[in-house]
């Protein structure tokens, strides 16, 4: 027994070295996270890749944390707490114009938001029709649901909301008399109906640029540029593959930067816990 312990603490200051080793191959430690759209395991096999593959490339630590539900993860975002952040364009804009952020790398093209009605539906020929109907979407601050919002100047008039968890299921709400009318990407209903024999379009959105990642000013400059050429090359697809897939991203991401979200928190600003 005495050998068993002596051995045992001989083994100590081997690992503490090795923990310190492992620490000093990094010169910093960045906090990386995004919306909690999915379950914990989900995400981290979605975004974990991602952290290892910048730890490597640009000598950073990069730790991917699970938000766990959507409070905390504006709580934590609004509050500057994350270094490097994946979401979509209203959060990445305000970030942009309220607390420093560089917007980096997007996914390509952007989001355009139409609202529809069933086929037979004659009372509802615009937003304005709205008024007193009931909306399929997803809870804000969504943004879909908020560029729908932002048309109704006066409260009072906004529709009632149905929410409804997945845009395919926001579709099938709509068609099966659950709601009024519905909110939702062009390119997903154009995938649920290519031939429009179910729904019609009253509304169509401004196109927005798409989700991206943006970092914090601890961030420095040169390493945001590595996490750029990180980001956007073709050999850093398998690290990338779950996001890409996810969001049918292509071949790789593209590079981006502030100019293009400017002015798109605005629809932010009227939601709880976002402020000027």
């Amino acid at each position: 027994m005495p050998n068993e312990r002596a051995s045992h603490l001989s083994r100590i200051p081997i690992f503490i070295f090795l923990l310190l080793l492992n620490h000093s191959l990094y010169a910093a430690t960045f906090l990386f996270s995004a919306p909690p759209r999915e379950s914990e395991e989900a995400a981290e096999a979605k975004y974990g890749p991602i952290a290892e593959h910048l730890s490597k490339i640009t000598k950073h630590k990069f730790i991917y944390e699970y938000p766990g539900n959507w409070g905390v993860y504006r709580t934590k975002m609004v509050n500057g707490k994350y270094d490097l952040v994946f979401d979509g364009p209203h959060f990445n804009s305000y970030r942009a114009e309220y607390l420093k952020h560089n917007i980096l790398v997007k996914i390509a093209g952007g989001f355009t938001f139409v609202g529809i009605v069933r086929k037979d539906e004659s009372r509802i020929k615009s937003l304005g029709d709205g008024t007193g109907r009931t909306v399929c979407a997803h809870p804000p601050p969504n943004l879909g649901t908020l560029t729908l919002l932002s048309n109704y100047s006066n409260p009072l008039r906004q529709p009632a909301i149905v929410n409804t968890k997945g845009w395919s299921n926001i579709y099938k709400g709509l068609v099966n008399n659950k709601c009024n009318f519905a909110m939702l990407p062009l390119r997903n209903l154009k995938a649920y109906d290519p031939d429009m024999k179910n729904v019609k379009i009253i509304f169509r959105a401004k196109t927005l640029p798409n989700q991206a990642f943006s970092a914090s000013p601890r961030v420095s400059l040169e390493t945001q540029v590595k996490i750029i050429q990180a980001l956007t090359q073709t050999t850093s697809s398998d690290a990338t593959e779950g996001l890409r897939t996810t969001y049918k991203a292509g071949r790789k991401l593209e590079k981006a930067n502030n100019a293009e979200y400017k002015n798109v928190s605005k629809i932010l600003l009227t939601e709880w816990g976002f402020s000027q």
